[in-house]
Parts: structure tokens; sequence; C-alpha cells
């Protein structure tokens, strides 16, 4: 049995290090699926995603770092 996920009600913001390999099937399941510009720097990043309220998405191991980039503030944070 195929899986079936509904992901409509979930706001990402893409950094510019993930595929879009990984970004096309999550907008296919109905994530609102945002990127960053490339080039964006981490701070400018991180300030996006809390202003819009969207899961952090990135491969950015800085990330990491919680007290740089506290986590608790986010709707959530993927590395």
């Amino acid at each position: 049995m195929p899986l079936s996920l509904d992901l409509s009600n979930w706001r990402i913001v893409a950094d510019e290090d993930v595929s879009f390999k990984l970004i096309r099937p999550l907008k296919a399941l109905g994530a609102d699926v945002a990127t960053a510009p490339k080039g964006t720097k981490n701070g400018k990043f991180f300030k996006w995603a809390l202003s819009q309220s969207r899961i952090l998405l990135t491969h950015d191991n800085d990330f990491s770092d919680n007290f740089r980039y506290p986590a608790t503030r986010t709707k959530g944070m993927i590395i």
C-alpha cells in the first residue's frame, strides 16, 4: 500500500544548498516551499524563516549552533 501524505499545512523555506530533487516531492505532497536566493547569508536566511513562520530546511551544519540559531524560535528546523 503506497504511503499517502498531506503536507498542505507545511510552510517551508529551503536554503540554497537543498536540491530540487527534495523540493519537488515536497511541493507534490502539498507543501508550500519557498527557496532562498543564491548567496543569502545564514543570518538573513534565519530571520526570513522566522518572519515568514516557515520551517527551515538546510544542509548547512552551522544551523545546529543553537546559540546563534535557536531552533526554539522557529516553526521547525530540518538540517
